[in-house]
C-alpha cells in the first residue's frame, strides 16, 4: 500500500463515537436535502404546470427576498465552531446568551431588509423589470415572501446552536415538516389562486416548523419562548415601532 507502516487497528476503533458521528452526519444531510426541496419544489411545479415564462416572474421575486433574508445570516456562519466549544465545555449559559445576542442582531438586520423590500417593493420591480413584466404582480409575491420570512427571522440562529448542543435532529425534523407542507400547499395554493396562491403556501411552508422548532430547541436548551421573544424579537420591534 501506499502507506504501511499505517494501520487501523480495531482497539482504536471507537465504535459509540463513530456511531455519534454517523448519526450526526446523516441528520445533517437530511436536513440540507429536505430545505432544498422547501425551496425548489414549488419553482419545479410552477415550471413543469405553468411553464417557463411564469417561472421567470416568480423567480426574481423569489430570489430577492431569499437573499433579504439571508444575507446577514452569513455574517453568524463562523459562530458554529465557537458556540460548539461552548456547548462541549458545558457553559450553557454563555451559550444562552450567544443565542440571544446573536439573534436579536440578526432580527435587527434583517427587519431592516425585509421591510425595506415590503415598502418599495413596487418602485424597486418597475425599476427593475420595466412596465412590461408585470413588475405589479412581481412586487406583490416579493412582499408575500418577506412577510412570512419576517416570522421566521428570529430563528436565523437556531440551525448553527441546534448542530452546536449535538441536536441536528431538531432541525432535520423541521426541514421535514417544511419540505412536506411545500408538497401539499404549493399546488392547492396554485390551483386556488394561481402563482399568487402558489406564492403563500410555499410561503406558509417555511413558516409553519418554525413554532415547532423554537419549542424542541428552547427545551433543549432550557430556555422558555416568552424569555426568547422578549430578547430578540420585542427588541427589535420596539426600535423600529416606538
Amino acid at each position: 500500500g501506499l502507506f504501511p507502516q499505517f494501520r487501523l487497528l480495531e482497539r482504536h476503533v471507537d465504535s459509540a463515537m463513530w456511531k455519534e458521528l454517523f448519526s450526526f452526519g446523516w441528520k445533517i444531510q437530511v436536513s440540507r436535502l429536505c430545505e432544498l426541496g422547501t425551496f425548489t419544489f414549488d419553482r419545479l411545479f410552477l415550471s413543469v404546470v405553468a411553464g417557463v415564462g411564469a417561472l421567470g416572474l416568480y423567480q426574481p421575486a423569489l430570489q430577492v427576498a431569499t437573499q433579504a433574508r439571508l444575507l446577514p445570516f452569513l455574517a453568524i456562519q463562523a459562530l458554529l465552531p465557537y458556540t460548539s466549544e461552548l456547548s462541549a465545555a458545558g457553559q450553557k449559559d454563555k451559550l444562552r446568551r450567544i443565542y440571544f445576542e446573536g439573534s436579536l442582531y440578526l432580527s435587527f438586520a434583517t427587519f431592516a431588509l425585509l421591510g425595506f423590500l415590503i415598502a418599495f417593493a413596487p418602485w424597486l420591480t418597475l425599476a427593475w423589470l420595466g412596465d412590461g413584466f408585470e413588475s405589479e404582480k412581481v412586487a406583490l409575491w416579493i412582499r408575500i415572501f418577506c412577510l412570512g420570512y419576517l416570522f421566521n427571522v428570529p430563528l436565523s440562529l437556531a440551525g448553527i446552536v441546534s448542530q452546536a448542543i449535538g441536536r441536528p435532529g431538531i432541525q432535520a425534523r423541521s426541514s421535514l415538516m417544511g419540505t412536506g407542507l411545500n408538497v401539499i400547499l404549493a399546488p392547492l395554493g396554485f390551483w386556488y389562486a394561481g402563482v399568487t396562491g402558489l406564492t403563500v403556501g410555499a410561503t406558509m411552508a417555511v413558516v409553519l416548523p418554525s413554532p415547532w422548532f423554537a419549542w424542541a430547541l428552547h427545551r433543549a436548551l432550557g430556555v422558555t419562548n416568552i424569555e426568547f421573544q422578549q430578547k430578540s424579537v420585542v427588541a427589535p420591534l420596539g426600535h423600529w415601532f416606538p
